[in-house]
C-alpha cells in the first residue's frame, strides 16, 4: 500500500529532466494554446509530433524502435525528429521545444499501439524477449530494459486498463481514470524497498513498449 501511495503521488509530477546527451533540440513545435500546465502542453505536443513522425516515416520508426535503448538507439530515434513535423496551425503556437529521446521513443510506441493493438488484446502466456538485444554491459540500455519489464508487469496484472491507458489521448479525464486504476499494479510491480520516481509519460512509454513487444511476439508465434 505504501508503494502504491507513493506512486500515486509521484505519477502527477512533470516528466523528469533528461540528460543533455539524450535531448533533441528542435527549432519550433506545435504547442496547444490555452491555460494548462507546461507539462500537459508538452505531452500533448509530443503525442501530436509522434503521430506525424509515424505517418511520414513508418519504416524509419520501426527500424529505430527495433534497436535497444543504447547510444545508437537514442541517435536513431533522434534522427526521426525532422522539421516536417514542426510548425504552426490553427490552435497551435510556434515555440521552442526540447524533446527527450526516451520519451519520444515511448510516444512512438504509444502511437503504434493506438493503430495496431485492439483493446481486448491479451499478452501471450510467456513473456517475450524485452531486451531487443541490449548488451549486458550497456548500463543505460539495461536501465531501459528494466523499465520495460516494469511496464510488462503492469500489463500482465491489468491488460485491459493498461492498453486503454496507452490508447487514450494524453491529459484527458479518461487517461486520469486509467492511471488511478493502475496505481495498485504499479505498486505491486516495484521491488520492495526500491526508490522509484515516475511520471505519466515514463509509465506510458514503459507500458506501450511492453504492449507492442508482446503483441508482435504473439503474432509471430501465430504465424510460425
Amino acid at each position: 500500500m505504501a508503494a502504491a501511495l507513493a506512486l500515486s503521488m509521484l505519477i502527477a509530477v512533470a516528466a523528469p529532466q533528461a540528460q543533455a546527451s539524450s535531448r533533441l533540440s528542435l527549432k519550433t513545435a506545435r504547442i496547444p494554446t490555452g491555460s494548462m500546465p507546461p507539462a500537459a502542453r508538452a505531452r500533448i505536443t509530443l503525442e501530436s509530433f509522434a503521430r506525424c513522425v509515424l505517418q511520414r516515416n513508418p519504416k524509419g520508426v520501426e527500424r529505430a524502435l527495433a534497436m535497444p535503448m543504447s547510444s545508437a538507439g537514442q541517435q536513431a530515434v533522434a534522427a526521426l525528429a525532422t522539421n516536417e513535423c514542426m510548425g504552426t496551425s490553427g490552435d497551435y503556437d510556434s515555440s521552442r521545444l526540447s524533446l527527450n529521446a526516451r520519451l519520444l521513443r515511448g510516444a512512438l510506441y504509444a502511437e503504434l499501439v493506438r493503430r495496431r493493438v485492439d483493446l481486448d488484446t491479451a499478452p501471450p502466456a510467456e513473456t517475450p524477449d524485452l531486451t531487443l538485444g541490449a548488451s549486458p554491459d550497456d548500463a543505460a540500455a539495461q536501465r531501459h530494459v528494466a523499465l520495460v519489464r516494469f511496464g510488462d508487469c503492469i500489463l500482465r496484472r491489468d491488460p485491459k486498463t493498461a492498453i486503454h491507458f496507452v490508447r487514450e489521448n494524453a491529459e484527458t479525464d479518461a487517461e486520469a481514470k486509467d492511471v488511478a486504476a493502475l496505481v495498485p499494479s504499479m505498486g505491486a510491480c516495484v521491488d520492495q524497498g526500491a526508490k522509484v520516481e515516475l511520471s505519466k509519460p515514463i509509465v506510458e512509454a514503459a507500458v506501450a513498449e511492453a504492449i507492442y513487444l508482446n503483441t508482435n511476439a504473439a503474432r509471430a508465434a501465430g504465424n510460425s
